[in-house]
């Protein structure tokens, strides 16, 4: 389990009425402030004018909700995600979809570093710095230069003061730790599932690290329940959906001090998702949690209603919804919805005829992947979830194109491949 790219998810186009072509992206920034007016967002779209904007989200205010720029805000910190539906004057209906990190106006931060010069910089949000100090082990503070980033002195506090929009005030401190001390190397990550379900006990993440041991752990998190914060493996919990953070210092025999940071995306026990296909065979997956299925239905557009098998992955029978009963860590019960549409009018592209032969390559994959296409240089590539949310995009430039996804969480993925007039589907699988 690791960050998301992020690659922040980029909105596109999902229905496509009338053979018209439009499409709708979202411009703002990746974080902001809790407790703050804004940030202010917007949206840009491509198809005839005039259009209509109706933006939307679960957990977010928004000022100005049928506007091309709204203002955003939140008394909670963490990830939240929104989205907007653009429809032009041909009726064409576009959704994008975004989202951002809020962090709270008091809030501290943990940063490593291992040779000079580094540096520690101010969060991605409009911001005017109106202090910077750094304090070192011995108490002793000096003033720093009132700069977006400032160079690291040395380990201890980095205490800063700005003013954000409307005249709201932040106060971050930043706790910057040396962590190749002594002469040793050490380093640290966390293992465990990139997905779980709020209001639930869990799921189990681990520590692992280089160095000497015996290790000392420290977990925290601003927004979860940690047990055991002292130990290598741990049980997480959340009583709000959405991205959180997590992470864990582990200080081995030699005094060398890692720090490893992770995200964890938590989702309501009742909740629907919305899917989209274009050719069978297809399928539709349960999230990366440990769940124990208890039932798969399918119901169609005519209310008709079938069971399905009882497993973790089931066989798209056509557009609808797909609910799944199962049960979650400690007998917690979850109930969710898959909206499926079908999103080609019925044609099968993998089936279209091609006279480029295109390889991808190994699948399921690591770390990197190839493509191999004769001919198909400088077309376009983009990566999605298995619940249509587009986590990566780029352009083939050469035969043999290299994808480097390390950092992309284990689980099932379409990778599309194309230009405008001829599009391919692959499904890849990353371990």
């Amino acid at each position: 389990m690791r960050p998301l790219l992020f690659l922040t998810i980029i909105g596109f186009a999902l229905f496509n009425n009338l053979n018209a072509q439009c499409a709708a992206q979202i411009q703002g920034p990746s974080q902001a402030i809790s407790n703050c007016i804004g940030p202010q967002v917007s949206v840009v779209a491509t198809g005839p004018g005039p259009y209509q904007y109706s933006w939307f989200s679960s957990t977010l205010s928004i000022q100005s909700s049928g506007s091309a720029s709204p203002m955003l805000s939140t008394a909670t910190p963490g990830w939240h995600s929104y989205g907007v539906y653009v429809v032009d004057s041909n009726n064409c209906t576009s959704l994008a979809v975004d989202s951002i990190e809020f962090f709270a106006p008091v809030d501290t931060f943990y940063q490593t570093y291992c040779s000079l010069p580094d540096s520690v910089c101010i969060l991605d949000c409009p911001m005017t710095v109106q202090s910077w100090t750094f304090t070192d082990s011995l108490n002793n503070t000096v003033n720093l230069p009132l700069t977006s980033c400032v160079g690291i002195v040395g380990p201890g506090t980095y205490a800063l003061f700005g003013i954000y929009d409307m005249n709201c005030t932040v106060m971050h401190t930043y706790q910057v730790i040396q962590d190749c001390g002594s002469g040793s190397f050490c380093s640290a990550s966390i293992q465990g599932p990139s997905q779980a379900i709020s209001n639930c006990v869990g799921p189990q993440v681990t520590a692992t690290a280089t160095g000497p041991g015996p290790y000392q752990y420290s977990w925290f998190s601003p927004s979860l329940t940690i047990t055991s914060p002292s130990s290598a493996t741990t049980m997480i919990s959340a009583t709000s959906p959405g991205w959180h953070t997590l992470s864990v210092y582990v200080i081995d025999a030699n005094n060398c001090t890692s720090i490893a940071t992770d995200s964890i995306q938590f989702f309501a026990p009742v909740d629907t998702f919305s899917q989209t296909y274009c050719s069978l065979p297809d399928s539709i997956c349960i999230l990366d949690c440990p769940m124990i299925i208890q039932g798969w239905t399918y119901t169609d557009s005519l209310n008709n209603t079938i069971n399905l098998p009882l497993n973790s992955c089931v066989a798209i029978v056509g557009p609808g919804r797909y609910n799944l009963f199962g049960i979650y860590d400690m007998n917690c019960t979850v109930m969710h919805t898959y909206l499926l549409t079908e999103d080609c009018n019925g044609m099968a592209v993998d089936a279209q005829e091609s006279a480029t032969e295109i390889n991808v390559y190994p699948n399921p994959f690591k770390e990197v992947l190839f493509l191999s296409a004769k001919d198909f240089k400088s077309q376009k590539w983009y990566l999605t979830d298995i619940l249509g949310r587009r986590v990566g995009l780029g352009l083939m430039d050469a035969e043999i194109q290299k994808l480097e996804l390390e950092s992309l969480p284990s689980g099932s993925y379409i990778l599309h491949l194309g230009n405008n007039t001829e599009m391919r589907h692959f499904r890849i699988q990353k371990q």
